[in-house]
C-alpha cells in the first residue's frame, strides 16, 4: 500500500508541475491523478459454467 500512496503523490506532483508550467493546456480545472483501482485480476473472472450446453441441436438430429 505504501508504494501505491507514493505513486499517487508522485503523479500529483507531476500534474501540478505541468499545470504550473502550461496552465493553458488544462481548460476547465487543474488535472488530478486517477484513482487507484479497487480490485485487480491477472485473469478476468469467468461466468460459472452450467450443466446445459449453450448450443442445442434440433430434436430431429438427436440420437
Amino acid at each position: 500500500m505504501v508504494a501505491r500512496v507514493r505513486t499517487a503523490v508522485e503523479k500529483a506532483a507531476t500534474l501540478d508541475a505541468a499545470f504550473r508550467n502550461t496552465p493553458e493546456r488544462f481548460v476547465h480545472h487543474p488535472p488530478e491523478p486517477p484513482q487507484a483501482p479497487i480490485a485487480v485480476w491477472i485473469t478476468p473472472l469467468q461466468e460459472p459454467r452450467t450443466s446445459e450446453p449453450k448450443v442445442q441441436m434440433p430434436v430431429s438430429q438427436r440420437r
